[in-house]
Parts: C-alpha cells; structure tokens; sequence
C-alpha cells in the first residue's frame, strides 16, 4: 500500500493543496491518515483514486453537494443503486467520446507524422450534453433496463453548454467518431452484457 504526500496528491489530482485540505475539512474525503512522527498528511491508493474522480467532477462545474451525492452513493454502491437514492442528476455539461473512437484517434495520429507536437479534441459530433440527457436517452432506447435512472437535474442555474470542437481530427486525420447515443445506448448494453445490470431494474 503506497502512502502518498499532499504534494503528490496535488500533483496526481491536479487539486491544489488548499484544496485537498478543504475537501477533508468539509468531509467529502477522509479522514486522511497521518504520519506517526510528523502529523504530515498520507493519502492511500484509494484516496487518490476519488479525489481524482472528484476533479473531473469539479472540472465539469459539478458543485460540492452533487459531489456529496456522488460520494454518498459510491460508498453505498449496488444498495444505493438498488434504492434508488439517486433520483437527480449532478448539473453538468460537457463532451463525450467513446473509449473505441478515442483509441483510433491515437492510432490515426501515431501514424500521421504532420499530426507531431499538435493537440487533437477527442469528443463526439454535436453539442455537449448532460447527465440527464444521458438519463433520458437510456430511458428512451432501454425501457426497463433504464427504469431506475435519474429523472431530473438538480436544482441550480442553468449552465452555458461549452463549445467544443473536433475538427481538427476529422479534417486532418479523417477521424469519424460514433455518434453521442451510439456510445451511451453501446456503454450500457455492454454493462448487462457483462452482468454488471440487473436485468429486473425496475424491481418487478
């Protein structure tokens, strides 16, 4: 088990160091184990991996009671799931890309001696979308399957939708990603395929 600094926690994560300190300060991590001799702060392996979650989070404008939601239900896990305590979702907008396009992205560029030194946006076609209308797409294409998704955002300001734009990749690489719905409807089909999705979601 690897015992990690505050430095390179904020390093990994990308949150600053009052920022990690507040996080705990406030409970949505923690509390972090400190060093027997100087009280020095040590993260583990897992609080790596949630403060990281938490940064994406952040990063799409996610605010600290959503985070709350996250945190709550990630502990809890199938039992929250199965509850249904997650009746809304986090208010966010951001892009989306499936895993498969992304990888052929990298292809593509590794082969493409004009692409070096040059930054390429991996997103879908389309506007930026949310959690809801992710929600609402699952619903929409799986009925049942989908029957214990959110059904409304939380409450807040209406966010801007970012502007994000592929084109460089599809005009200098000739990258054509899956459409939005393509990945989210594939994602969750592959979940119950692998048996990861109660196939009774609705509890009948």
């Amino acid at each position: 088990m690897t015992a990690l600094t505050i430095q390179d926690v904020s390093r990994r994560s990308g949150l600053s160091e009052p920022t990690l300190r507040y996080y705990e300060e406030i409970g949505l991590i923690g509390p972090i184990a400190r060093d027997a001799s100087s009280g020095h702060r040590r993260y583990q392996d897992e609080d790596l991996d949630v403060l990281q979650a938490l940064a994406c989070m952040r990063a799409l404008g996610v605010g600290i009671e959503d985070m709350r939601v996250y945190q709550a239900n990630r502990s809890r896990g199938h039992e929250a799931a199965a509850e249904r305590t997650m009746t809304t979702t986090p208010r966010a907008r951001f892009g989306l890309a499936d895993v498969r396009d992304v990888a052929d992205l990298h292809r593509r560029a590794m082969a493409a001696p004009e692409a070096a030194g040059k930054r390429f946006l991996a997103v879908a076609d389309g506007p930026t979308i949310s959690y809801l209308e992710i929600a609402q797409t699952l619903r929409r294409r799986l009925g049942p399957l989908a029957a214990t998704v959110p059904t409304e955002e939380a409450p807040g300001e209406d966010l801007p939708r970012p502007i994000i734009h592929n084109d460089r990749a599809r005009d200098e690489l000739g990258w054509r990603p899956r459409p939005t719905e393509t990945t989210i409807v594939e994602t969750a089909e592959s979940l119950r395929d692998l048996g990861l999705l109660d196939d009774n979601a609705d509890g009948s």
